[in-house]
């Protein structure tokens, strides 16, 4: 008989990869842009941040993308686009 913490240690917790993801990109985005992003507000997926945020920030987030590019490219994540 198997018990369920046996289950449980062999297969990972779903969703904790991506909101390391999600964190690191509010680490990226809060350090370029100065700006506080709660993690709720962004997506990412497939090298694409989708941001929930007001136009103001998402425009400066667009005028200084290669900055968060190279940012996030130094945690190890690519970006290839920001919607």
């Amino acid at each position: 008989m198997f018990s369920l913490a046996e289950l449980l240690k062999n297969h990972p917790v779903p969703g904790l990869k991506n909101a390391a993801i999600r964190s690191d990109c509010v680490e990226v985005l809060k350090e370029v842009l100065g700006l506080p992003v709660a993690a709720k507000k962004i997506a990412y997926d497939a090298g694409v941040l989708t941001l929930s945020l007001p136009p103001v920030v998402k425009s400066a987030a667009l005028m200084k993308q290669e900055q968060i590019k190279a940012a996030l490219l130094e945690r190890g994540l690519q970006l290839q686009e920001i919607r």
